[in-house]
């Protein structure tokens, strides 16, 4: 099978170890959806998408909205993909489109989550609170369309550049990755 795998993790050094604001966990996202412009055939190819961790669900209406574009380089049709976003509290947000769903889902409990593969699987800052990043990376393997995109975004705490070790796992968070175990968890999953 064939996938893109996208990964980040990210030291922010103004807040240090800090949790960032919702505003502050999509401004950072908006600089990879961005770098999804450039991709019109996959763009063309989503069917589905998946946002795990969708918390208000800022991410899921930059997916429900996104446009192809015409040749002259302005918006044109929307895409219309469908968008399900995934969080402990998620139906209590009002869809902005008619192409977005919200469901209920605490990932660290086991149970059927989806019933259709999806081309996109986005888990931007939520991987570091699941009891067991291992159970969802083969969820998210078993679901993941061929062809499809895993994203996933996670804090590290760990900054040799600065020297900075100090409270390694702030207390909010379950796990810390480092490039190397996110590698080893996608491989052990499959991926």
């Amino acid at each position: 099978m064939e996938w893109w795998i996208c990964t980040s993790i990210v030291y922010n050094a103004c807040k240090g170890l800090d949790m960032w604001t919702p505003a502050e966990s999509h401004e950072h996202s908006l600089r990879t959806l961005t770098l999804l412009d450039g991709f019109d055939d996959f763009k063309a190819s989503i069917k589905h998408l998946a946002d795990f961790g969708c918390g208000q669900g800022n991410d899921l209406e930059f997916f429900a909205n996104m446009r192809e574009l015409t040749e002259e380089g302005l918006p044109g049709r929307y895409l219309d993909f469908n968008c399900v976003g995934f969080d402990t509290n998620a139906e209590v947000l009002a869809p902005q489109r008619h192409n977005i769903t919200y469901k209920n889902l605490d990932l660290n409990n086991k149970g059927p989550i989806w019933s259709v593969p999806f081309d996109i699987i986005w888990c931007h800052d939520a991987m570091q609170y699941m009891h067991s990043p291992v159970n969802f990376l083969r969820l998210c393997n078993n679901s993941l369309h061929t062809g499809g995109m895993l994203y996933l975004h996670v804090p590290t705490t760990v900054n040799i550049m600065h020297h900075i070790f100090q409270h390694y796992t702030p207390s909010q968070h379950l796990n810390t990755f480092t490039v190397t175990q996110l590698i080893y968890l996608l491989a052990i999953n499959g991926f």
